[in-house]
């Protein structure tokens, strides 16, 4: 089919992009079930957006990739009219925004200034309403932003990018379940952007309320994965220090029945610093500085906080919404984040039993990896067990909830293989 078989496609070029230049505000863009043509445009737009009946949207895309082809192809791209290549591509990149070949021509067109980079990028945000999860959309998203960047860096314009950014992603996310794709474009443009970096607490806050309605979202999952990272490399003190002291208090309850909550802190070791920090929470004493769990005199207890406050969060949601293996994987994640800042408390522990005064230790005398494990095992009991009580409560389970119990034994082995000193504990409870 040639586009001179469908004489009214320019006219229905003509009047969607005369709804993008009266609407500055438009958000949305939808394919309408109407299949019989009636005389009147197929074009609506009410309520900032859109629609297009359904009956033209075949016969209309031909028309523009055949057209755009044929200028391509003769080499007329760059003597051809704007105006009517504007046209073109619009209603290409809406009908179809997977197809490279679109996006590569308003690439070329941007390059050589026929295009404003914001008006594209308001197209591409509504193009996204309709096909959220599009790869190529968010892929020539990304590279006009990259020269935006280049060019406006004054506070405000970034400000307000972020800001509709997040925005764009948070849409696509609601509207397509599991979209890596949106994650993704959310997680570079946090990354890119210099003030996103005051931002990274904002979004870890906001993003529990998305999590928690989502439970089944990996992406979702693995983007709070993210902040949680980006968190522990640039954030000290911050606001919500005081929740976090709320979560240390409850996180390390248990350790109140443990024998290793009383013990000699003869020693000024970040462990023992760390233990003593510890049961003055648990005691709950106020302290002098302005931070209530005292962030800034012990490297981990910020760290851990965090960590605590997921693992008590996430606690909640398995038990709340059984059967959902995202939140599974998702705790793995902040036990292997315990176990690694107790691997490195231990392997300092460890360095520093080789050394007194300055002269290392004969042989003989040196304290094992083993022996400095037992003694800092205070933070990795209590992990252990919440671990123990999540996984018995799991075996529980009403045969309703029968794949609650195969994640709980998949979790198990986990555990087990991975976390291989928590091992025999966790097993023995479920046994």
């Amino acid at each position: 089919m040639h586009g001179d078989q469908f004489p009214a496609a320019e006219k229905i070029l003509s009047d969607i992009e005369n709804v993008f230049k009266r609407d500055k505000d438009l958000k949305d863009f939808e394919i309408l079930p109407v299949t019989v043509g009636e005389n009147k445009s197929p074009v609506l737009h009410a309520e900032h957006t859109l629609g297009l009946q359904e009956w033209c949207v075949r016969h209309l895309y031909v028309h523009v990739y055949h057209k755009l082809t044929n200028l391509k192809q003769q080499q007329r791209l760059r003597r051809e009219d704007p105006n009517t290549l504007s046209r073109l591509l619009l209603g290409g990149v809406l009908l179809n925004p997977d197809c490279t070949f679109l996006w590569n021509i308003r690439r070329e067109l941007i390059v050589m200034g026929r295009f404003d980079l914001f008006s594209d990028l308001h197209i591409n945000a509504v193009t996204l309403s309709r096909r959220p999860k599009s790869s190529e959309a968010f892929v020539y998203r990304r590279w006009l932003l990259s020269r935006i960047l280049e060019s406006y860096l004054d506070a405000s314009t970034t400000l307000s990018i972020l800001e509709e950014e997040l925005r764009v992603t948070l849409m696509a996310a609601n509207r397509y379940a599991n979209n890596y794709h949106a994650w993704n474009h959310r997680m570079w443009i946090m990354s890119h952007l210099p003030q996103a970096q005051d931002h990274f607490i904002n979004e870890w806050v906001s993003s529990e309320e998305w999590i928690s309605k989502h439970v089944s979202e990996h992406s979702g999952l693995q983007y709070r994965e993210y902040l949680f990272k980006q968190i522990m490399q640039n954030v000290g003190h911050t606001y919500f220090c005081h929740k976090l002291r709320l979560s240390l208090e409850n996180f390390f309850l248990p350790l109140k029945s443990s024998e290793l909550y009383c013990v000699s802190l003869k020693d000024s070791t970040p462990l023992k610093q760390l233990h003593s920090l510890v049961i003055d929470i648990l005691e709950q004493k106020d302290f002098c500085s302005s931070c209530p769990i005292k962030c800034g005199s012990n490297p981990h207890i910020l760290h851990i906080g965090f960590l605590a406050y997921e693992l008590l969060l996430v606690t909640e949601l398995i038990r709340l919404y059984p059967g959902h293996e995202a939140l599974w994987c998702h705790r793995r994640f902040v036990l292997f984040s315990l176990y690694s800042i107790v691997k490195e408390i231990n392997t300092y522990e460890a360095s520093k039993s080789d050394i007194s005064d300055g002269v290392p230790h004969p042989k003989a005398q040196k304290l094992s990896v083993s022996d400095i494990e037992i003694e800092c095992n205070f933070l990795w009991s209590v992990i252990v067990r919440h671990e123990e009580s999540l996984l018995e409560e799991c075996s529980l389970c009403t045969p309703e909830e029968s794949y609650q119990s195969k994640l709980a034994f998949r979790h198990q082995e986990w555990v087990e293989k991975i976390l291989k000193r928590s091992g025999s504990c966790v097993k023995q409870s479920t046994s």
